[in-house]
């Protein structure tokens, strides 16, 4: 049914045959869905008053990264902060190596600073121990959950101290959980 690539085609595609009374198969509603989705992702840095909202569309779309992996690809491409909420959702996901990431971490900008935080396991204990104490609890995030499933032996301590002092009651419970 939806055999255009562009959502306002795709939107009037289906009011004219939803108008006819077609009924629309579960790989339609499929196809329209995804369609739709790459034009919000695509769009969703075009329209300055929506950057709350833009942000916080990027971010759910951790539920459905396969279908959004080469739109948020493109977004992340942009350069601004909702470039790099697409980016920081590609890391999280794993779909983002170390080396993009890393390049990231001497930014200003604490949203491009956590995209380089992702990459933390990567980095020389001194660097890495640096992000847990940066003063953006996102970046402090990106960093302990980059090494959580695995923290390196030279951290214990660092987390420990994470745990029982940070300030954000999740970066602390994140602390614990690598540690335990």
């Amino acid at each position: 049914m939806v055999r255009a690539g562009r959502w306002e085609s795709a939107k009037t595609q289906l009011s004219a045959e939803a108008n006819r009374g077609v009924k629309f198969s579960r790989r339609d509603a499929e196809s329209l869905a995804l369609v739709s989705l790459k034009y919000e992702i695509e769009h969703a840095h075009i329209d300055r008053s929506q950057s709350l909202d833009d942000t916080n569309f990027i971010q759910s779309l951790r539920g459905c990264i396969g279908s959004a992996e080469p739109s948020l690809r493109r977004l992340g491409e942009t350069q601004n902060e909702i470039g790099a909420e697409a980016l920081l959702v590609l890391a999280e996901a794993g779909l983002l190596n170390e080396r993009g990431a890393k390049k990231y971490l001497s930014s200003s900008d604490a949203v491009w600073r956590s995209v380089g935080a992702t990459a933390a396991a990567e980095l020389k204990p001194e660097e890495r121990q640096k992000l847990y104490l940066d003063p953006e609890e996102r970046v402090r995030r990106a960093a302990i959950q980059s090494i959580q499933a695995d923290p390196p032996q030279e951290d214990l301590l660092p987390l420990f101290e994470v745990a029982r002092r940070d300030p954000s009651p999740l970066i602390r419970s994140q602390a614990f959980r690598a540690l335990a």
